[in-house]
């Protein structure tokens, strides 16, 4: 990565610029997936320093001038990520994360958010963070925790994509095997028979105590 300052009316704003499609980021690749017009140079500098396209719109044309330099690579053909092989390891929060053959180990907890992921958005840049986050925490906290996940969300997006798409083609295949429709409905179906027995429970304390 290199960084290019651009000037935005009268401050300095630091970007950090790929130099190659093998640095571009998860959260990167979302932008430029979702966010890139393909029709303007200021929408794609936009996607790449994560700035507000209007703001990116009234940076100085010296500025431009930069990035159209340090940008030129995009006209290279991009990788096809999900097409790469998962490594068999991966460095994660200062660890050598063993890659999995299976998710067999998976827990319920797991199995219900990722589905979840899954069922929620069918732009795969926004489910890939969540979706590698949610097996990553319990594979380097020993035990899943949800409220944990948002964290390695935040990790995830700050690193490689070349490096994550796979995980999460990985993860995503598994899942989408183990999805048979009639566990998935029986899963919904517990879901429902729990908030009701949430719902009546509640119901029944505000009678007794009025």
């Amino acid at each position: 990565m290199k960084q290019a300052i651009l000037r935005y009316k009268d401050k300095d704003i630091p970007c950090n610029i790929p130099e190659s499609w093998e640095e571009v980021t998860c959260s990167m690749m979302a932008r430029l997936q979702l966010n890139w017009d393909q029709k303007t140079t200021v929408s794609l500098f936009a996607a790449i320093c994560g700035l507000d396209i209007a703001v990116m719109g009234n940076v100085t044309k010296e500025s431009g001038l930069v990035l159209y330099g340090m940008v030129a690579w995009v006209a290279d053909k991009p990788i096809d990520f999900a097409a790469l092989k998962k490594k068999k390891t991966i460095e994660f929060y200062g660890k050598t994360i063993q890659m999995p053959k299976s998710i067999d180990g998976e827990t319920i907890g797991q199995y219900e958010i990722a589905t979840q992921v899954i069922e929620s958005t069918t732009d795969i840049p926004l489910r890939v963070p969540k979706l590698v986050a949610i097996y990553l925490q319990k594979a380097v906290e020993g035990t899943y925790n949800h409220e944990r996940v948002a964290y390695f969300e935040d990790e995830i997006n700050n690193m490689p994509a070349k490096d994550i798409y796979p995980v999460y083609d990985f993860f995503f295949r598994k899942l989408k095997a183990l999805q048979t429709p009639g566990l998935l409905d029986l899963l919904r179906s517990l879901i429902q028979i729990v908030k009701r027995s949430r719902l009546i429970s509640m119901r029944w304390r505000t009678v007794r105590s009025s």
